[in-house]
């Protein structure tokens, strides 16, 4: 095997200031790569989202860093600035890292590298890929699709929460759609989600999978068929079993359409009409469901795709 080569800028001919974004581990130290490992040992600075816990890691893994520097969700555009300068004016070569997983996912350092990509910065950027909950958990759901869309943490308002939903339970036939939640924040989601997948006025059926802990001794995957189950779940959980990171999905098992493509046809032609006179997307959508056998949620796409196509 070839040796690599040293990241240090002070081993380089022509120094330039990298920026290195190491993927870490979600639970367990052992799944820290050996380059990630090398890239901690050989950085100028470690930049973490908290430095307690890039301390831990560094311990945990028997690392001294030079220097390590906080970038957390409060760094303002001026303190984005500012680090990027010192990157840059002392050619300095620095690890971000998140609390867990890879950086620039659902955390602060995707500010920062939409900063110096948008603004040009003579910075070289490069992945030390690793641990994903996101693809950890996927690896452990037997879906029934092969795709999957990553949406982040559940949206806390409850309008952006509704019209998440929305879009998510259109798509939840073709990919699995997957969200981040916070331990304090998953039974209030869980029941949030009973209730809106409850109302839903067809027998369009759905998988839910809640994840906990991934890599850690205590993971546990939760896989319960419908929103009752959903519901059951959240009256009976205890305090203890909230704890830890969680990770939640769903998809779509089933249709209430038994000849689909001519009921599409219909639907959709009676979209299109309800369009033409003013009619609202929600609104059409409700009386194809109706008037059609259409379930809701494709009726709901199908009159969204006509008023993004005119």
């Amino acid at each position: 095997m070839a040796k690599q080569k040293s990241l240090s800028n002070r081993q380089n001919l022509h120094p330039v200031p990298q920026l290195f974004v190491v993927a870490t581990p979600i639970g367990n130290l052992e799944d820290l790569s050996r380059r990630a490992l090398r890239t901690l040992h050989e950085c100028d600075e470690l930049w973490c989202e908290d430095t307690r816990v890039g301390m831990n890691l560094c311990r945990g893994v028997g690392v001294e860093p030079k220097k390590i520097v906080r970038l957390d969700h409060h760094a303002s555009p001026a303190d984005l600035d500012q680090l990027i300068h010192r990157l840059v004016s002392q050619s300095l070569s620095v690890a971000l890292l998140t609390d867990a997983g890879t950086p620039g996912v659902q955390d602060p350092g995707n500010a920062l590298i939409r900063r110096i990509r948008s603004q040009k910065h003579p910075v070289e950027l490069q992945a030390i890929p690793g641990p994903s909950a996101v693809t950890a958990a996927v690896s452990l759901l037997g879906a029934r699709s092969g795709n999957f869309c990553f949406l982040g943490y559940f949206p806390r308002s409850k309008q952006a929460a509704e019209e998440c939903l929305e879009m998510a339970a259109l798509r939840a036939g073709t990919e699995v759609q997957i969200f981040f939640e916070s331990p304090e924040r998953v039974k209030k989601t869980v029941l949030h989600w009973a209730s809106w997948f409850l109302s839903l006025k067809n027998e369009q059926k759905f998988r839910f999978w809640l994840v906990k802990e991934l890599t850690k001794v205590f993971e546990r995957v939760i896989e319960l068929d419908g929103p009752e189950a959903l519901k059951n779940w959240s009256d009976q959980v205890t305090s203890d079993e909230l704890k830890g990171e969680w990770v939640l999905a769903f998809e779509a098992i089933g249709s209430a359409i038994d000849k689909p493509e001519p009921l599409l046809a219909i639907s959709d032609a009676w979209i299109a009409a309800m369009l033409t006179h003013g009619i609202s997307a929600r609104d059409a959508a409700d009386i194809a469901h109706i008037a059609c056998g259409v379930p809701n949620n494709i009726a709901y796409r199908q009159a969204l795709d006509r008023k993004k196509s005119g």
